[in-house]
């Protein structure tokens, strides 16, 4: 679509604001693992804020990727967003390790 995404997303820094986003623009969070003794899979599933599950994506990391930084996000097709507390639930290995919210508000 050429569409690129605007808006409060953000470079991926460590430990910076997610910040909030209006329903017309890509979501995104990053994330991070540190010390990655054996290999891990790690799941992001983004949660709507009625409960749907709108996208999961999947990374496998390794020692090498230890403290590298991660962005997840889901990319605007043009439908607005629901607006609201959006979750994203990162599972290591299948366990829920945090919970990022993700605030969507109108403008």
């Amino acid at each position: 679509s050429g569409r690129s995404g605007h808006g409060r997303s953000i470079p991926c820094n460590e430990n910076a604001p997610v910040g909030w986003f209006s329903p017309d623009e890509d979501l995104n969070v990053c994330f991070s693992v540190d010390q990655i003794d054996t290999p891990v899979n790690v799941k992001a599933e983004w949660w709507s804020p009625t409960g749907q599950v709108v996208i999961e994506e999947d990374v496998s990391l390794d020692s090498s990727n230890s403290g590298a930084i991660y962005l997840t996000g889901i990319v605007n097709q043009g439908t607005a967003w629901e607006t609201g507390w959006w979750q994203v639930h990162f599972l290591l290995d299948g366990e829920l390790a945090h919970i990022q919210w993700v605030p969507v508000v109108e403008q």
